[in-house]
């Protein structure tokens, strides 16, 4: 691991420990940084109706998740942290960034599209 990518991890790591939040994926909790979560529909400025956003992007430690991790359509939990209630989500894209050792995931409520 180079030393850039050492630095990144120990900040992530710090960030995980402060912030507590968790996403759970077949079974076992892996610690995660994460953007707010939004509600997902919003009207579409581009012809109307409505376009389906992220609910929310999970930053995964690679090292942390044994350089594999979720799947697209894949079902998890996310415990954001700092007491608020955790929420089934289901992944929509997943990117690598092997080059910062990141795990990318984005995800919307389990519920949505159904």
């Amino acid at each position: 691991m180079t030393p850039r990518n050492k630095l990144i991890n120990a900040g992530r790591k710090r960030a995980e420990a402060s912030i507590g939040a968790t996403l759970t994926w077949a079974g076992t909790a892996y610690p995660c940084t994460c953007s707010p979560l939004t509600n997902a529909r919003r009207l579409n400025d581009n012809g109307g109706g409505f376009q389906l956003f992220d609910d929310c992007v999970v930053f995964l430690r690679l090292e942390a998740v044994g350089g594999t991790g979720p799947r697209e359509q894949a079902a998890v939990t996310l415990s954001p942290g700092n007491g608020a209630t955790a929420r089934s989500m289901r992944v929509t894209a997943v990117d690598i960034n092997p080059g910062n050792g990141t795990l990318t995931l984005r995800l919307n409520s389990i519920s949505q599209g159904s």
